[in-house]
């Protein structure tokens, strides 16, 4: 009967470090799952914030094209007014250029005309 009682002892221990060690293995799995079910979910998250970033700046490069667009838009009206105010300016000055030879030649016949009579 002692024997009987050691060998059923021995099985009982047996046993026991069988459920600990499939406890340990299980618990094991459970951490190891629960940790690659944490990076998956960080790397998602990281993946969307990259993503948030790269749109981000794109949205920025494409803002700065339309403001350096619209400067140069602004600078090309700017010289085209310019250059429109020159030429009227430059036909006014001609005009009365114009004008006063007109006057002097017309000033000039009238006095030639004195002189000769």
């Amino acid at each position: 009967m002692r024997r009987r009682e050691m060998k059923n002892a021995i099985e009982k221990s047996r046993k026991n470090q069988i459920d600990r060690k499939n406890r340990e293995i299980a618990d094991q799995k459970k951490e190891e799952m629960e940790f690659s079910e944490f990076w998956k979910l960080r790397n998602e998250e990281l993946a969307i914030a990259e993503q948030q970033e790269r749109e981000e700046e794109r949205q920025r490069r494409v803002e700065m094209t339309n403001y350096l667009k619209k400067q140069a838009e602004e600078k090309n009206i700017k010289a085209q007014e310019a250059f429109i105010n020159e030429q009227h300016q430059a036909m006014h000055n001609q005009a009365l250029q114009d004008q006063q030879e007109k006057n002097f030649y017309s000033y000039a016949e009238k006095c030639i005309q004195e002189w000769q009579s």
